[in-house]
């Protein structure tokens, strides 16, 4: 490995092992391609970049409701209170997220693939926001695949964003908590997009829990 760059896989790359042999590999001037669930919500070592593009891949779980869906829309429960019965399955989302090294186009690949200049001429309207979010002008690939289709109503746009959110926090070496990337998933679609949807999608996506949950008002929550 020494006498020639390579590419090298690393699973379970978040962790303290995995972190330090990637960051080690990139400053060698190998490529790395690291695979993490970051389901530990932290980077144990932060990966340089410096000498080496370096790639994030992200996995998000998609979710079932089983009851009392629609608790979880603001109008509701900041009166009344809400209550969900929720599953996290083991069928996922997900994307990985680099830097190009030859240009500084914004490549988005899902269904279709955009190639564009700045942010504000990405069609994915969720990719958009997350980067303009990030403040990210330009020179980025963000990819998705997934184990079940858009449209099945199994939150897959809010697998999506908060994959996405995961893998630009990574990316900028600014791992946050899974509570605080659900809260930005719902400020960007809430917020910012203006979707009238509930919560249960972001929260279900970062937090990874499969139990009754009892939704409470702002600042939203769960016990």
């Amino acid at each position: 490995m020494k006498n020639a760059k390579q590419t090298v896989l690393i699973t379970g790359v978040a962790g303290f092992v995995g972190s330090n042999l990637a960051d080690r590999l990139v400053r060698e001037g190998h490529v790395v391609v690291g695979i993490d669930d970051l389901s530990a919500g932290i980077l144990e070592t932060p990966i340089s970049r410096r000498d080496g593009p370096t790639m994030i891949v992200t996995r998000t779980p998609y979710r079932i409701t089983l009851g009392c869906g629609g608790t979880d829309l603001p109008s509701f429960y900041q009166e009344h209170g809400g209550f969900l019965v929720v599953v996290a399955i083991n069928k996922y989302m997900y994307l990985n997220v680099n830097t190009p090294i030859l240009d500084d186009l914004i490549r988005v690949r899902y269904t279709k693939t955009e190639i564009v200049s700045k942010v504000e001429q990405v069609s994915h309207t969720l990719a958009r926001a997350a980067l303009s979010y990030f403040g990210i002008q330009d020179g980025i690939e963000i990819n998705s695949i997934a184990d079940i289709p858009a449209g099945t109503g199994l939150g897959s746009s809010s697998c999506y964003l908060v994959g996405l959110l995961n893998a630009l926090h990574a990316l900028a070496q600014n791992p946050v908590s899974p509570q605080q990337l659900a809260e930005e998933a719902c400020h960007i679609e809430l917020d910012l997009l203006k979707k009238p949807i509930g919560k249960q999608d972001q929260f279900m996506a970062a937090l990874d829990f499969s139990q009754s949950r009892r939704c409470l008002q702002d600042p939203w929550c769960c016990a």
